[in-house]
């Protein structure tokens, strides 16, 4: 995984748990 990969990684990660609080579960197997 590239330095890139995994900001972006980060970014989506941060966004979705402030957006909406969804159970790690879920979004594991989203």
């Amino acid at each position: 995984m590239n330095l890139v990969e995994f900001e972006l990684y980060c970014d989506i990660k941060e966004n979705s748990i402030s957006k909406r609080s969804v159970p790690y579960d879920e979004k594991k197997s989203f």
